[in-house]
């Protein structure tokens, strides 16, 4: 019984001194966030917002709903070159680390094609006419 009740107060000390010094990480510490929002080829603003505490909470619909044009659609995010479709519009990301998060739109007379490498990595971006496939000539050499 002594041994297990010795087990069990190094475990919970192991955890506490794991969550004590873990606690600290990135305290005081500011992060750049590079925003880029696509709307076709050639119409990407930038904006790099700078300074932002690490840990803390950003969401851009409220800035990408005044920047779309009308007749454009919120198609995804790419997040740090991997593409999040999994993440709604009003998405609220926590601030890790220096991050660079783009937010892809499709105009309503084009589609939009995201190429990637095998490990979900963004190659390029391209928007083909309605209906249409992206010639050959049109494909990243990746």
């Amino acid at each position: 019984m002594k041994r297990l009740l010795l087990i069990a107060c190094l475990f919970f000390f192991s955890l506490t001194t794991a969550a004590l010094l873990h606690a600290g990480e990135g305290e005081g510490k500011t992060v750049n966030v590079n925003f880029t929002t696509y709307f076709d080829e050639g119409n990407a603003p930038g904006d790099i917002i700078q300074d932002l505490a690490y840990g803390s909470k950003i969401a851009f619909d409220g800035n990408i709903a005044e920047d779309a044009p009308e007749d454009y659609e919120f198609a995804y995010w790419i997040v740090n070159g991997k593409i999040r479709a999994d993440l709604a519009k009003d998405h609220e990301f926590i601030v890790r680390n220096n991050m660079d998060i783009k937010a892809l739109f499709s105009p309503d007379v084009e589609h939009l094609a995201v190429f990637m490498d095998a490990n979900e990595d963004l190659i390029e971006i391209k928007y083909t006419d309605d209906g249409s496939v992206a010639a050959p000539e049109d494909l990243p050499d990746k």
